[in-house]
């Protein structure tokens, strides 16, 4: 019996995740206003109603699209990381990475277009999704600090959230710091690192 069910569980996560893909690809063909969740269904060759039995409406469909791409940024943002690096060049890594990893993506530059932002932002507004994600991402990178006590605050969640409100605005406004990354990285080093982290001599 544990066999079987283990067996549905495995199909029922097949085709949520076939459903999230072929919703990506649609939303990124049709756009985020146009496309409609008929049209996500016979593109992924199910019924309307499995549609319906795995997401509710297309809010929800939204949702899991953005944090299956965000997670999916995060991770290749880890693999590029040197975690031996001074914590304050890898935070500056970390943010620089992501967002450019981020502006990079197609789903996110899809995500992010003018007909589109209205849905992604309330997607995001009302979802705890993108904090799940920017908390994996993060952790490793600020419970060292915190343990050690250069932290200046001890709530990672409060920490994630206020940079995954900088890592959005950088990302929908590339024309900060006149779309210069070094300019960026300059401001980072210069504002975000004193924000998040104690000087040796502050402990």
């Amino acid at each position: 019996m544990v066999g079987a069910e283990a067996e549905i569980d495995d199909r029922e996560s097949r085709v949520r995740r076939h459903i999230v893909t072929v919703a990506a690809a649609t939303f990124e063909r049709l756009g985020l206003r146009r496309a409609t969740m008929d049209e996500i269904a016979e593109a992924a060759g199910v019924a309307r109603k499995t549609l319906y039995n795995y997401f509710e409406n297309k809010p929800k469909l939204v949702g899991e699209v953005i944090e299956h791409e965000s997670a999916r940024v995060a991770a290749a943002a880890h693999e590029a990381l040197d975690f031996s690096a001074k914590p304050e060049d890898l935070i500056v890594d970390a943010a620089m990475v992501q967002l450019q990893l981020a502006r990079d993506s197609r789903h996110v530059e899809m995500l992010l277009r003018s007909d589109a932002l209205v849905i992604t932002a309330r997607v995001i507004e009302q979802s705890e999704r993108i904090a799940r994600v920017q908390h994996r991402f993060w952790a490793p990178i600020l419970e060292p600090l915190r343990n050690a006590g250069r932290l200046r605050v001890n709530d990672l969640a409060e920490v994630v959230e206020w940079l995954t409100f900088n890592h959005l605005v950088l990302l929908t406004r590339p024309a900060t710091f006149g779309g210069d990354p070094e300019a960026t990285r300059h401001m980072l080093r210069t504002y975000l690192v004193p924000a998040l982290i104690k000087p040796v001599l502050d402990i």
